[in-house]
């Protein structure tokens, strides 16, 4: 066999071209990756799969302010290749989640925070605490304690004992 013959042979094992052009790169990819985040669309994540730019869907679990979250921190996703394109299932954690990991310091940053306790729930900071009671009790444990109001400051209760 000619080495022409060998090289027509191998050849044919190649990537035909698609009508789009040459065969892609993206062909060669494996089916699910840690891909860079770049920038948060809607409900597509611009990403970026080695030297390859591609335009994402978020599956429907998939929070998008996760997301946001995951392209300002410079976070990976998790994205998978299927037929209609890539898919991003999620976001590889580089930093301690709240509530599950402990650190150095959490900031939380929304319109409201809600924290729903079925019995108690208590804020302690070494020997200083506040709890709330389901059954109607809010206690304050601290060595001094000052509260300030720039306008009316009301104590409202039925009884008040004072020392």
């Amino acid at each position: 066999m000619t080495n022409a013959a060998r090289e027509g042979r191998d050849r044919s094992n190649e990537a035909e071209p698609s009508a789009a052009g040459p065969a892609s790169h993206a062909a060669a990819l494996p089916a699910m990756v840690a891909a860079k985040a770049l920038v948060l669309e809607g409900s597509s994540v611009r990403i970026r799969v080695g030297a390859i730019d591609a335009t994402a869907a978020l599956d429907p679990s998939v929070h998008p302010s996760v997301v946001a979250t995951a392209v300002a921190r410079g976070e990976r996703v998790v994205a998978q290749r299927e037929e209609r394109g890539w898919v991003v299932l999620g976001v590889l954690r580089t930093s301690p989640t709240p509530g599950i990991e402990e650190a150095d310091e959490y900031v939380i940053r929304a319109g409201r925070v809600r924290v729903r306790a079925r019995d108690e729930f208590t804020v302690a900071s070494g020997a200083a605490s506040i709890a709330v009671r389901a059954y109607g009790m809010v206690e304050t444990v601290a060595e001094q304690i000052t509260s300030r109001a720039s306008a009316v400051h009301k104590i409202v209760g039925r009884m008040l004992h004072l020392n």
